[in-house]
């Protein structure tokens, strides 16, 4: 039902443009009727790209050439509607798949690195009402790399798309460790309607991530040294700011005021960065694919232009079940690879006999996204001595608490 409702939507839309489409040859000018065309194209195409993702896009074209090639007669207006539709919706594929190689958001490269927001279940909607006991810990060549506690169960992949948002809106508002926003506002950066079901999806996300906790290495660079944290909230603060109308009841406008925690703001101002699509992310389907692609954007490319990981803390890392039996295990992997290898963020994949390694090497364009180098936020430079002192204070109070 959900999909249908989807294919309804780009149909309208759909509609819409080849009306006007239609319109156009009634003019008498060639070369008005062509330029008139190109201008819609562009504009339909730019539309579609924006309000429906690729996999929708992708099944709307299937649908359309069905009908076209099972035509039995020849119906040379419904024809001409049907290349009209299957020519824009394939305009606004190549739109989107550019999208996917616009990194539009900079996000904190020792989140990602510890895997911290990749503690997802499927969804939301298959969510067990039971939460999961906390707290979780994982491990990466027998060393432990992160123990996250969370009193309401593991984040979602919908929560980890709304924290990556959270880093847009940081960047958007000046790069303050503290900001404020609109549930309009985040619904825009997540390409997301406005519906009340989608605030209260978003609300109870910043809830998840306002609980979240962790404890994990992470790496200042003014330092040059490891610094162990015990324990911190990647936001450490989270207000709801509502005004009403003099003298009523009625809600005006409600904003979200966000603290990043000292940490998460010192990496982000030290350049210590990973670059994230945010329409590469709404695009890829499976949550092991979704979760690889995070993991390699805050990965190193080794020799040979690869990216190495140990099979099982590969399948660990990106939500493969343990209990698993290795084939399983390595069949799961080959789906969330081949999704990748779809939206061209890798280019093949390697499973050398006798290791227990997996390469994965990445695709020209996204070997040079995840080469580059975050630089200092020279304006945002005065900052970083006082966020050093409160961590410094913090780390010393823990150690001898």
């Amino acid at each position: 039902m959900a999909t249908s409702t989807k294919q309804t939507k780009i149909q309208k839309d759909l509609d819409k443009f080849i009306k006007e489409l239609l319109a156009v040859e009634a003019k008498e000018s060639e070369e008005e009727k062509a330029r008139l065309h190109q201008e819609l194209f562009e504009k339909a195409a730019s539309a579609l790209q924006s309000k429906h993702t690729f996999i929708e896009l992708i099944t709307k074209e299937n649908e359309l050439v069905r009908e076209r090639d099972s035509m039995k007669a020849i119906e040379l207006e419904r024809l001409k509607i049907l290349d009209y539709s299957i020519k824009l919706i394939r305009l606004a594929q190549e739109r989107r798949k550019k999208g996917h190689q616009q990194n539009d958001v900079t996000i904190s490269k020792a989140i990602l690195e510890s895997g911290a927001i990749m503690f997802a279940s499927a969804s939301k909607k298959n969510e067990s009402k039971k939460m999961v006991p906390m707290p979780i810990e994982k491990h990466a060549k027998g060393e432990k790399v992160l123990t996250y506690y969370n009193p309401l169960g593991k984040a979602s992949r919908f929560d980890s798309r709304v924290f990556i948002a959270l880093h847009k809106l940081w960047e958007d508002k000046g790069r303050n460790q503290q900001f404020s926003f609109t549930m309009y506002e985040i619904c825009k950066v997540l390409n997301l309607n406005t519906s009340g079901k989608t605030y209260q999806n978003i609300e109870n996300s910043l809830e998840v991530l306002f609980n979240m906790s962790v404890e994990m290495r992470y790496y200042i660079k003014q330092k040059d040294e490891r610094i162990i944290v015990s324990r911190f909230h990647m936001l450490s603060a989270d207000q709801q700011i509502t005004t009403v109308a003099p003298g009523t009841d009625k809600k005006l406008s409600v904003q979200r005021s966000i603290i990043f925690s000292d940490l998460l703001q010192l990496s982000l101002l030290e350049g210590y960065v990973s670059y994230i699509s945010l329409a590469l992310l709404e695009d890829i389907q499976k949550d092991t694919a979704h979760h690889l692609y995070l993991l390699l954007s805050s990965s190193t490319i080794q020799e040979f232009g690869r990216c190495e990981f140990e099979f099982d803390d590969l399948c660990d890392i990106i939500g493969i079940r343990k209990e698993h039996p290795k084939y399983k295990k390595k069949q799961l992997l080959n789906e969330a690879i081949n999704e990748l290898i779809e939206v061209k963020v890798l280019e093949r994949a390697q499973f050398p006999a006798k290791t227990t390694k997996v390469f994965l090497y990445p695709s020209e364009w996204f070997a040079t996204i995840i080469s580059a180098e975050g630089r200092l936020l020279e304006e945002k430079s005065q900052e970083i001595p006082l966020l050093l002192e409160r961590i410094e204070k913090k780390h010393a109070s823990v150690l001898l608490g």
